[in-house]
């Protein structure tokens, strides 16, 4: 892979992480509502995306 996908790479994942840290604080908060919810499937949608092979 090239350097440019690997930085894609982290910066995905690190999206990633800051998804899955806004959704712990959203259940320390108060519970595991909607906006919790939609925050850590956003989070592991976006490290699944950034560790998957490109398709082509």
């Amino acid at each position: 892979m090239s350097d440019a996908r690997w930085i894609e790479v982290r910066d995905a994942a690190e999206e990633a992480v800051l998804h899955f840290t806004y959704a712990a604080r959203l259940l320390e908060a108060g519970g595991f509502g909607s906006d919790a919810s939609q925050s850590l499937l956003h989070g592991v949608a976006e490290f699944q995306n950034s560790v998957d092979p490109p398709s082509d």
